[in-house]
């Protein structure tokens, strides 16, 4: 059975770094696991959140979210400084999803929209509304049809990444009306057999 959990413990966060190093290098994004991937200095404990996914006691996957309320705060400022800025200005606290890994040889859906579902109701639980994240060009369509983002860059190359290429989307939960229908059952999974600390109820 698949459990999703936030990390807590310096320990927990370190092998999170490992899965995301270990799942960029196998998709040629660094060229070695035991490169240091230039994003992750922006995620400090203290200004950051990391949730993963264990199978059988083994930790499978994890994804972050660094928070940010000026320019030079999060790795997407250096690409799309104007947009990322005008975020700021609408939401005035935003979170940049980013450092998500799975190492399993075939991912799937149901758990990624666990894991996301988890740093989502977190991010409620914090008063953050605002998302902005880079994804591949071929990934657009499947975040704007599952978790409502909505394309607000174009297409670039990410040099952090081996150049690899990144569109800029952002999420507004406040005003994505189907949040409480895609959510909640989720999170009321999560309270009941997963999480070892209260989770928001979602409400229309």
């Amino acid at each position: 059975m698949l459990c999703v959990k936030k990390a807590q413990l310096s320990a927990e966060r370190t092998v999170c770094r490992q899965l995301v190093r270990r799942a960029y290098f196998k998709k040629g994004l660094i060229d070695s696991e035991d490169d240091s991937v230039a994003l992750m200095a922006y995620y400090h404990p203290h200004k950051s959140l990391t949730c993963y996914a264990e199978e059988e006691g083994r930790m499978v996957a994890t994804i972050s979210g660094v928070f940010s309320e000026r320019m030079g705060d999060v790795p997407l400022d250096q690409h799309y400084p104007d947009a990322m800025e005008a975020l700021r200005q609408k939401f005035g606290r935003l979170c940049e999803v980013g450092l998500f890994a799975d190492v399993r040889k075939v991912p799937r859906f149901q758990d990624l929209f666990q894991l996301i579902s988890l740093l989502v109701a977190n991010l409620l639980e914090q008063e953050v509304y605002g998302v902005a994240m880079g994804v591949h060009p071929n990934a657009v369509g499947f975040y704007e049809r599952f978790f409502g983002c909505t394309q607000i860059g174009e297409r670039k190359a990410y040099s952090s990444l081996n150049d690899a290429e990144v569109v800029l989307l952002a999420c507004d939960f406040r005003s994505f009306d189907l949040l409480p229908t895609r959510f909640q059952y989720q999170v009321e999974l999560f309270r009941a057999q997963m999480a070892p600390y209260p989770l928001p109820v979602l409400s229309n």
